[in-house]
Protein backbone atom coordinates (compact mmCIF):
# COMPACT_ATOMS: atom_id res chain seq x y z
CA UNK A 1 0.00 0.00 0.00
CA UNK A 2 3.08 2.50 1.08
CA UNK A 3 4.30 1.81 -2.87
CA UNK A 4 1.01 2.26 -4.49
CA UNK A 5 0.52 5.70 -2.26
CA UNK A 6 3.86 7.00 -2.93
CA UNK A 7 3.74 5.77 -7.03
CA UNK A 8 0.29 8.01 -7.13
CA UNK A 9 1.75 10.61 -5.60
CA UNK A 10 4.91 10.81 -7.30
CA UNK A 11 3.62 10.75 -10.56
CA UNK A 12 0.85 13.09 -9.94
CA UNK A 13 4.48 15.34 -8.77
CA UNK A 14 6.06 14.32 -12.38
CA UNK A 15 3.03 15.36 -14.65
CA UNK A 16 2.73 18.84 -12.70
CA UNK A 17 6.44 19.81 -12.64
CA UNK A 18 5.58 18.39 -16.77
CA UNK A 19 2.53 20.56 -17.19
CA UNK A 20 4.48 24.19 -15.14
CA UNK A 21 7.73 23.48 -17.59
CA UNK A 22 5.08 23.45 -20.52
CA UNK A 23 3.62 26.95 -19.10
CA UNK A 24 6.57 28.45 -18.43
CA UNK A 25 7.49 28.57 -22.40
CA UNK A 26 4.04 29.46 -23.30
CA UNK A 27 2.91 26.17 -24.31
CA UNK A 28 -0.84 26.70 -23.73
CA UNK A 29 -3.30 23.20 -23.89
CA UNK A 30 -2.69 19.71 -23.27
CA UNK A 31 0.45 17.34 -24.55
CA UNK A 32 0.10 15.57 -27.65
CA UNK A 33 -0.65 11.76 -27.20
CA UNK A 34 2.72 10.44 -26.04
CA UNK A 35 4.31 13.66 -25.36
CA UNK A 36 4.39 13.19 -22.11
CA UNK A 37 5.45 10.11 -22.39
CA UNK A 38 8.88 10.96 -24.38
CA UNK A 39 9.64 13.26 -21.63
CA UNK A 40 9.89 11.07 -18.81
CA UNK A 41 11.26 7.91 -20.99
CA UNK A 42 14.02 10.76 -21.79
CA UNK A 43 13.87 12.00 -17.49
CA UNK A 44 14.16 7.63 -16.81
CA UNK A 45 17.53 7.11 -18.82
CA UNK A 46 19.02 9.76 -16.55
CA UNK A 47 17.88 8.23 -13.17
CA UNK A 48 19.40 5.90 -11.57
CA UNK A 49 18.68 1.58 -11.51
CA UNK A 50 15.47 1.09 -9.16
CA UNK A 51 16.51 -0.55 -5.76
CA UNK A 52 12.96 -0.01 -3.78
CA UNK A 53 10.85 -2.59 -2.86
CA UNK A 54 7.78 -2.39 -0.76
CA UNK A 55 8.76 -5.19 1.36
CA UNK A 56 12.29 -6.91 2.17
CA UNK A 57 13.04 -10.94 3.78
CA UNK A 58 14.24 -9.77 7.60
CA UNK A 59 17.52 -10.84 8.05
CA UNK A 60 19.01 -8.57 4.86
CA UNK A 61 22.21 -7.03 5.89
CA UNK A 62 23.70 -3.81 4.27
CA UNK A 63 27.27 -2.65 3.99
CA UNK A 64 28.49 -0.34 6.52
CA UNK A 65 27.27 3.51 5.75
CA UNK A 66 24.87 1.82 3.03
CA UNK A 67 22.39 4.76 1.83
CA UNK A 68 19.69 3.83 -0.17
CA UNK A 69 19.75 5.28 -4.51
CA UNK A 70 16.90 7.16 -5.05
CA UNK A 71 14.21 5.06 -6.61
CA UNK A 72 12.92 5.91 -10.49
CA UNK A 73 10.22 7.84 -9.31
CA UNK A 74 11.91 9.85 -7.08
CA UNK A 75 14.90 10.28 -9.31
CA UNK A 76 12.49 11.39 -12.20
CA UNK A 77 10.89 14.34 -9.43
CA UNK A 78 14.00 14.97 -8.79
CA UNK A 79 15.60 15.63 -12.43
CA UNK A 80 12.27 17.28 -13.73
CA UNK A 81 12.57 19.42 -10.75
CA UNK A 82 16.50 20.30 -11.18
CA UNK A 83 15.49 21.19 -15.14
CA UNK A 84 12.13 23.41 -14.41
CA UNK A 85 14.55 25.47 -11.33
CA UNK A 86 17.01 26.54 -13.89
CA UNK A 87 14.18 26.94 -16.50
CA UNK A 88 12.70 29.31 -13.79
CA UNK A 89 15.88 31.07 -12.86
CA UNK A 90 16.56 31.89 -16.29
CA UNK A 91 13.22 32.91 -17.30
CA UNK A 92 12.99 35.70 -14.75
CA UNK A 93 16.23 36.39 -14.96
CA UNK A 94 15.98 37.31 -19.29
CA UNK A 95 13.20 37.51 -20.28
CA UNK A 96 11.42 40.86 -18.33
CA UNK A 97 9.01 38.90 -16.26
CA UNK A 98 9.32 39.29 -12.20
CA UNK A 99 9.27 36.32 -10.19
CA UNK A 100 5.42 37.08 -9.20
CA UNK A 101 4.05 37.73 -12.90
CA UNK A 102 5.78 34.09 -13.42
CA UNK A 103 4.56 32.38 -10.33
CA UNK A 104 1.23 34.18 -11.03
CA UNK A 105 0.72 32.75 -14.46
CA UNK A 106 1.69 29.60 -13.36
CA UNK A 107 -0.29 29.18 -10.52
CA UNK A 108 -3.50 29.58 -13.16
CA UNK A 109 -1.79 26.44 -14.88
CA UNK A 110 -1.19 24.50 -11.90
CA UNK A 111 -5.07 24.89 -10.44
CA UNK A 112 -6.20 22.94 -13.61
CA UNK A 113 -4.36 20.38 -12.68
CA UNK A 114 -5.68 16.98 -11.18
CA UNK A 115 -5.43 17.16 -7.08
CA UNK A 116 -3.22 20.45 -7.46
CA UNK A 117 -3.51 21.55 -3.60
CA UNK A 118 -2.25 17.97 -2.51
CA UNK A 119 0.32 17.59 -5.45
CA UNK A 120 1.78 20.96 -4.54
CA UNK A 121 2.05 20.60 -0.93
CA UNK A 122 3.99 17.33 -1.26
CA UNK A 123 6.15 18.58 -3.70
CA UNK A 124 7.33 21.43 -1.14
CA UNK A 125 8.14 19.46 2.33
CA UNK A 126 6.58 15.65 1.33
CA UNK A 127 8.69 12.80 1.53
CA UNK A 128 9.15 9.86 -0.23
CA UNK A 129 10.14 6.15 1.92
CA UNK A 130 12.11 3.42 1.48
CA UNK A 131 12.01 0.15 3.21
CA UNK A 132 15.45 -1.84 3.15
CA UNK A 133 15.37 -4.16 5.75
CA UNK A 134 13.20 -5.97 8.07
CA UNK A 135 13.67 -6.99 11.79
CA UNK A 136 12.32 -9.30 13.82
CA UNK A 137 11.31 -8.55 17.14
CA UNK A 138 9.02 -10.36 20.07
CA UNK A 139 5.19 -10.22 18.73
CA UNK A 140 5.84 -7.93 15.98
CA UNK A 141 8.98 -6.37 13.51
CA UNK A 142 10.62 -3.06 12.79
CA UNK A 143 10.85 -1.49 9.79
CA UNK A 144 14.10 0.17 8.92
CA UNK A 145 13.20 3.54 6.98
CA UNK A 146 15.31 5.58 4.99
CA UNK A 147 13.36 8.82 4.15
CA UNK A 148 13.58 11.86 2.08
CA UNK A 149 11.96 14.87 0.43
CA UNK A 150 11.12 14.53 -3.11
CA UNK A 151 12.95 17.35 -3.74
CA UNK A 152 16.58 19.00 -2.29
CA UNK A 153 18.02 22.09 -1.23
CA UNK A 154 19.27 22.17 -4.91
CA UNK A 155 16.34 23.87 -6.68
CA UNK A 156 15.93 27.22 -4.36
CA UNK A 157 13.91 28.86 -7.25
CA UNK A 158 11.67 26.28 -7.92
CA UNK A 159 10.74 26.40 -3.57
CA UNK A 160 10.27 30.11 -4.17
CA UNK A 161 7.73 29.02 -6.55
CA UNK A 162 6.04 26.32 -4.36
CA UNK A 163 6.05 28.10 -1.73
CA UNK A 164 4.06 31.10 -3.66
CA UNK A 165 1.52 28.28 -5.09
CA UNK A 166 0.98 26.98 -1.74
CA UNK A 167 0.84 30.34 0.11
CA UNK A 168 2.80 29.49 2.50
CA UNK A 169 6.31 28.63 3.62
CA UNK A 170 8.02 24.93 4.09
CA UNK A 171 7.37 22.94 6.94
CA UNK A 172 10.56 21.71 9.03
CA UNK A 173 12.38 19.54 6.57
CA UNK A 174 15.10 18.28 8.70
CA UNK A 175 13.33 15.42 9.70
CA UNK A 176 14.41 13.08 7.05
CA UNK A 177 16.83 10.00 7.61
CA UNK A 178 16.94 6.15 9.24
CA UNK A 179 13.88 5.41 11.80
CA UNK A 180 12.24 2.41 12.54
CA UNK A 181 9.02 1.58 12.12
CA UNK A 182 6.85 -0.95 14.31
CA UNK A 183 4.51 -3.64 12.44
CA UNK A 184 2.75 -6.55 13.74
CA UNK A 185 3.85 -9.92 12.53
CA UNK A 186 1.84 -9.44 9.36
CA UNK A 187 3.77 -6.67 8.35
CA UNK A 188 0.55 -4.18 8.74
CA UNK A 189 1.93 -0.52 10.10
CA UNK A 190 1.38 0.64 13.34
CA UNK A 191 1.23 4.14 14.84
CA UNK A 192 4.89 4.09 16.39
CA UNK A 193 7.63 5.34 14.71
CA UNK A 194 11.38 4.76 16.84
CA UNK A 195 14.87 6.02 15.95
CA UNK A 196 17.96 7.61 17.45
CA UNK A 197 18.72 11.41 18.02
CA UNK A 198 21.58 12.35 15.42
CA UNK A 199 22.44 15.21 18.17
CA UNK A 200 23.52 12.61 20.98
CA UNK A 201 27.61 11.77 20.92
CA UNK A 202 26.63 8.03 20.83
CA UNK A 203 23.85 5.37 20.10
CA UNK A 204 23.02 5.05 23.27
CA UNK A 205 18.82 5.48 23.60
CA UNK A 206 16.15 4.68 21.45
CA UNK A 207 13.22 7.36 21.37
CA UNK A 208 9.46 6.33 20.08
CA UNK A 209 6.84 8.86 18.75
CA UNK A 210 3.64 8.27 17.05
CA UNK A 211 3.51 8.29 13.38
CA UNK A 212 2.01 11.88 11.25
CA UNK A 213 0.27 9.63 8.97
CA UNK A 214 -2.89 8.90 8.75
CA UNK A 215 -2.29 5.16 6.38
CA UNK A 216 -1.72 3.20 10.02
CA UNK A 217 -3.52 0.12 10.68
CA UNK A 218 -3.15 -0.16 14.65
CA UNK A 219 -1.98 1.73 17.73
CA UNK A 220 0.94 -0.27 18.99
CA UNK A 221 0.08 0.87 22.81
CA UNK A 222 4.11 1.97 23.22
CA UNK A 223 3.67 2.46 27.61
CA UNK A 224 1.99 -0.79 27.98
CA UNK A 225 4.86 -2.95 26.20
CA UNK A 226 6.53 -5.14 28.71
CA UNK A 227 10.16 -4.45 29.85
CA UNK A 228 11.22 -8.02 27.75
CA UNK A 229 9.37 -6.73 24.60
CA UNK A 230 11.06 -3.18 24.91
CA UNK A 231 14.86 -4.54 25.51
CA UNK A 232 14.01 -6.67 22.65
CA UNK A 233 12.64 -4.53 20.71
CA UNK A 234 16.07 -1.23 21.76
CA UNK A 235 18.79 -4.29 21.26
CA UNK A 236 17.42 -5.11 17.69
CA UNK A 237 17.43 -1.04 16.76
CA UNK A 238 20.61 -0.26 18.54
CA UNK A 239 22.07 -3.32 16.57
CA UNK A 240 20.91 -1.72 13.36
CA UNK A 241 21.95 1.29 14.19
CA UNK A 242 25.19 0.13 13.92
CA UNK A 243 25.40 0.12 10.19
CA UNK A 244 24.80 3.41 9.70
CA UNK A 245 26.06 7.06 10.47
CA UNK A 246 24.17 8.46 13.57
CA UNK A 247 23.59 11.98 12.05
CA UNK A 248 22.30 10.36 9.23
CA UNK A 249 19.10 9.38 10.98
CA UNK A 250 15.42 11.30 11.88
CA UNK A 251 15.55 13.72 14.53
CA UNK A 252 12.81 12.72 16.72
CA UNK A 253 9.83 15.09 17.14
CA UNK A 254 9.04 17.33 20.10
CA UNK A 255 6.58 14.94 21.55
CA UNK A 256 9.24 11.97 20.89
CA UNK A 257 10.18 10.09 24.61
CA UNK A 258 12.77 7.49 25.28
CA UNK A 259 12.07 3.71 25.29
CA UNK A 260 13.08 2.85 28.94
CA UNK A 261 13.71 -0.01 30.38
Amino acid sequence: MLVNRQSAIGLLAVNMLFVLHRGLSHEHGKPRRGQSLDWVQALRRNAPAENHRARVHPGVELAPGFLPARTVLHSLVHVAGKALDEALATTIAREGETAAEVFARLSSIAGQEPQPVRCMSELLDGCIEQVVAVRAVEDGEVEVVFSEHWLGTSTPTLMRLLQALNGRAAQDRSRTGWHYRYCNQLGQHSDALLGLDPRSAQPAHVYWERSPSAWTCFNAHVPSWRSRKRRNVIAVCLSDAKQRELQTFRQPGAGARQLEL
